[in-house]
C-alpha cells in the first residue's frame, strides 16, 4: 500500500468492512457460497493490511467490530497473525470499550476459541482445560482476566442483551483459560 492509501484507508472503514462481510457471510448462506472465494481474498488482503497497522489507531468500538467479525468468518481466518495483535490491542486500550464493545468481544472470543477447535476444552479430574494442541488464538489468560475484571466492574450498566451475550461467551469458553497454566493460550506445536 501506498503512503497515500495509508492515509485514506482508516481504521473505522476496515472494521466496517470486516463487520459488513461477516453479518452478510454470516446471514445469507447463499451470497457466502456463492462468493467464498472472492470474499476470502478480500479478507485475507484486510487482515494483511491491518498487520500494518498494529491495531494503535484503532479505537475500542473498531477493536471490538474487527473481533466480533472474526468471530463471525469463516474458521480459516481464527489462525490469522491480526487475531494476536487484537488482543495487544485490547490490553492497551481496556478503558475504551463500553459494556457492548466488552461484551462482543467476548462472546466473539468463545466464538474464535471454538471454531478452531472442535473440542477446545476437555474434562481432565473434573477440570476443564484447554486443549491447546489445534487452539491458535494469541489470547493470554492475563488478557482474559483484564476483560473479566473490566466486565464486573462494568456489570451495572450492561443491557439485558449484552449481558447473555457475556455470560453465554464465558460459559463457552469456561474457566479453562485462567486455570490452563499457560501463560498465552497459543499453541507452540
Amino acid at each position: 500500500m501506498s503512503e497515500k492509501d495509508n492515509k485514506t484507508i482508516l481504521p473505522r472503514h476496515i472494521s466496517g468492512v470486516l463487520w459488513g462481510i461477516a453479518k452478510v457471510t454470516s446471514t445469507d448462506r447463499t451470497i457466502a457460497n456463492n462468493n467464498i472465494k472472492e470474499a476470502s481474498g478480500l479478507i485475507q488482503t484486510i487482515l494483511d493490511y491491518t498487520l500494518q497497522y498494529k491495531y494503535s489507531r484503532f479505537s475500542g468500538q473498531e477493536i471490538s467490530m474487527c473481533i466480533y467479525s472474526l468471530g463471525k468468518l469463516s474458521p480459516q481466518f481464527s489462525n490469522h497473525p491480526a487475531i494476536g495483535l487484537l488482543f495487544v490491542a485490547v490490553e492497551n486500550k481496556i478503558n475504551q470499550f463500553n459494556t457492548q464493545g466488552l461484551a462482543n468481544i467476548i462472546y466473539s472470543l468463545s466464538a474464535i476459541l471454538m471454531s478452531t477447535s472442535n473440542s477446545y476444552a476437555t474434562s481432565t479430574d473434573s477440570k476443564n482445560q484447554i486443549n491447546s494442541k489445534n487452539l491458535e488464538a494469541g489470547i493470554s489468560r492475563d488478557t482474559y482476566l483484564l476483560l473479566l475484571d473490566r466486565v464486573i466492574l462494568k456489570l451495572k450498566d450492561f443491557n439485558p442483551q449484552e449481558f447473555s451475550n457475556t455470560l453465554s461467551g464465558i460459559a463457552k469458553i469456561g474457566f479453562s483459560i485462567i486455570f490452563s497454566g499457560n501463560r498465552n493460550v497459543k499453541s507452540s506445536s
